[in-house]
């Protein structure tokens, strides 16, 4: 779950809203720019009492790298002329139905705010009768991101209760690409201008961490 939906889903107080608060811990821990958390919260109060509509747009970014946007809006037709005059600007560009999707999977994730004991999480894993839990890499977070089953979101939540930091859903690539590091920064660059605008809740993407 993304600042936006956090909000919409316990309001966008984090003094009340403990998974709201949990991302906000995350971005500060990852030093995201203050700047971006505050555009994120000030998106975020904007959402308490309106109904929103969800929406999967697949980008071709720079050196092959695909992109996936998650849009969650009040006015769709705003979030597509915002997400395409973007694309248009960035020198990006749109990918057809399911070209980019295919590479990605659903997954229920959880961003470790700490250090973890692999072997410990892989033997509670079993006594939860999990089946199958990875640890994937992140790019700009030195603890790795540990992934599950959709259906077994409550699971990792139980798995993962000991540790500080957030569950979420995610598209999470099947294989990464490797870039150049000037294509990887003109992506985070693209990335960040796209979470950005008001209706963009998400971006995925599938380069290779460095």
């Amino acid at each position: 779950m993304c600042t936006k939906q956090a909000a919409k889903a316990g309001g966008a107080d984090p003094s009340i809203n403990p998974e709201l608060a949990r991302i906000l811990k995350e971005a500060h821990s990852i030093k995201l720019p203050k700047d971006n958390i505050d555009r994120a919260l000030s998106k975020a109060k904007d959402t308490s009492t309106e109904a929103f509509t969800a929406g999967v747009y697949e980008v071709f970014g720079f050196g092959g790298a695909g992109l996936v946007v998650c849009s969650l809006t009040d006015n769709p037709t705003r979030a597509v002329k915002e997400i395409k005059t973007l694309v248009r600007k960035s020198d990006v560009k749109i990918a057809s139905a399911g070209s980019v999707l295919f590479n990605f999977e659903q997954k229920a994730v959880f961003h470790a705010q700490q250090e973890y004991n692999k072997d410990e999480l892989l033997d509670k894993a079993l006594e939860l009768d999990m089946s199958d839990i990875q640890f994937i890499p992140h790019i700009d977070h030195p603890v790795e991101t540990i992934v599950a089953k959709v259906e077994e979101l409550g699971l990792l939540q139980d798995l993962t209760s000991s540790l500080t930091g957030s569950t979420s859903l995610a598209y999470i690539p099947v294989e990464t690409v490797a870039v150049s590091e000037a294509d990887k920064e003109k992506n985070r660059e693209v990335i960040e201008a796209f979470e950005d605008l008001q209706d963009v809740d998400a971006v995925y993407h599938n380069m290779q961490s460095s």
